[in-house]
């Protein structure tokens, strides 16, 4: 696709959409968690967020000198060393939670990546939560109703990291989910569409092996875990987003020597679990607010130009992740679109 073509369809994507009666504007905070991106980027991304405030975790033993040159910024003071997969990244949301909730006044809390941007007009985001009926939003999978889901993620689930149990299910997940599966994009993840089978559709006999094992280590064969009728496991996308009485909530939860326990000794945890507390609370859960375009391995793909039209119509208020160049031709496209789309709207 062409440029003039991308400006086009983005233009189309991006058409203001119709606000009917006044709401009140509820009082956003953005939040993320920064390492290594530079700060030309996460400046790009503060500006197009403004008026909101946008608090930054930023982990300084990458970026010692890191700073960002806008107004609407502000930093966890003394912030930990976050690593991604690891329980530090896990801490981190909960400090960028509980400095929000000490410091910033506010309705409702938005976790992005420094890699993140609109791709609608911010006021389109800002009249969804003031008229959507959820408390909080986040792409997840239900475990229980997924095998294929559930086989790609119980080695994670039911042993501590590193552990016999934990090298014992990860065989099992790789004899029953092939390397050559193909995958689609659900719950903010990549998930396999299909396991190991015979040419008659049944499984083979090392998914049959794996199955059974997986379901002995799910019923606490193998050893103790957390999960069960109680406390169901779902997986999916960190960055969430949520009011305030479910900030409240899960920066309680995290607080419990339980979750303490068992999550800090689990593998990529924080796919698990916020999904998992979110999930197993009583507040009405609606979808997140991020579209991604797939995965290379286990990282999100960068969005390109021609992917941008997609994106803007997906329904969704942001996309990761962008190239870290500010002046990378997805993000010039994406921002030239955004700035018509704001323009157009002035009456």
């Amino acid at each position: 696709m062409n440029a003039p073509s991308v400006r086009k369809a983005l233009g189309q994507a991006l058409a203001p959409a119709a606000v009917e009666g006044a709401v009140q504007a509820p009082r956003i905070v953005f939040a993320m968690l920064s390492a290594a991106t530079p700060a030309a980027t996460v400046t790009q991304l503060a500006r197009l967020l403004a008026p909101h405030r946008l608090v930054i975790h930023h982990s300084p033993h990458l970026q010692p000198d890191f700073r960002v040159d806008a107004a609407n910024v502000d930093f966890v003071p003394d912030p930990d060393t976050v690593k991604r997969g690891d329980w530090s990244m896990s801490r981190g949301v909960i400090r960028l939670l509980e400095h929000c909730l000490e410091n910033v006044d506010f309705d409702y809390f938005q976790l992005l990546t420094p890699n993140c941007l609109p791709i609608r007009p911010l006021a389109d985001f800002v009249s969804h939560v003031a008229t959507d009926p959820h408390d909080a939003h986040v792409d997840r999978l239900e475990l229980s109703g997924d095998e294929l889901a559930w086989m790609t993620y119980a080695y994670r689930l039911y042993a501590p990291e590193n552990s016999w149990r934990f090298r014992l299910l990860w065989r099992m997940h790789c004899w029953y989910v092939p390397a050559s599966a193909r995958r689609e994009v659900r719950g903010g993840l990549e998930v396999p569409v299909e396991f190991a089978q015979r040419p008659n559709g049944k499984p083979r006999l090392r998914a049959r092996i794996a199955r059974n094992v997986t379901w002995a280590a799910r019923g606490g064969l193998l050893g103790n875990h957390p999960f069960g009728t109680a406390f169901k496991p779902s997986v999916g996308s960190l960055w969430f987003g949520a009011r305030k009485p479910v900030c409240h909530y899960l920066a309680r939860r995290f607080r419990e020597p339980g979750v303490q326990y068992w999550f800090s000794h689990m593998s990529q945890r924080d796919e698990v679990l916020f999904p998992s507390l979110l999930a197993n609370s009583a507040y009405r859960l609606g979808p997140g607010h991020h579209f991604i375009a797939g995965f290379e391995g286990a990282r999100t793909r960068e969005l390109g130009i021609d992917e941008l039209p997609q994106a803007a119509a997906s329904g969704r208020f942001f996309a990761r992740k962008f190239p870290d160049d500010p002046l990378a031709p997805s993000r010039r496209a994406l921002l030239s679109a955004l700035l018509a789309s704001t323009e157009d709207a002035r009456p």
